[in-house]
């Protein structure tokens, strides 16, 4: 009698025509057929490669959390204060503008706005 030879992975049955041709294979889980033994599973297959993936988990992890540490600890400085006091009043001198160029065609006001963001750049630069 026949030895009934089944898949380890689906269940499936496996004929004596497909594993003597090769299609059909033995590994260390057991019989595989033409099918599961076409598509290889995705992942690691040892116990060596699961320890290494872990190991690379951890460090991608690791890093992450530094990282995370480091942008959540920013340093106080009274430079970017000043610098968010400048920038608002580059936005107020910059409406000054607009509305004074269609009032009076008047474009002193865009100088004095641009001076402002260049000293609002100057102290956040600083506050670096």
């Amino acid at each position: 009698m026949d030895e009934i030879r089944v898949c380890a992975r689906c269940g499936k049955k496996i004929s004596e025509d497909e594993f003597a041709s090769g299609k059909a294979r033995k590994t260390d889980a057991g019989l595989l057929c033409p099918d599961c033994a076409a598509r290889r599973e995705a992942g690691p297959e040892t116990e060596e490669e699961n320890r290494e993936l872990i190991g690379r988990l951890d460090a991608i992890l690791a890093e992450m959390r530094n990282i995370n540490r480091t942008l959540s600890f920013e340093r106080f400085s009274i430079f970017n204060i000043f610098g968010g006091m400048f920038q608002g009043a580059v936005l107020i001198v910059l409406i000054r503008a607009f509305f004074a160029f269609m009032e009076r065609g008047e474009t002193a006001h865009i100088l004095w706005a641009i001076a402002l963001q260049l000293v609002a750049i100057t102290l956040f630069l600083l506050g670096k």
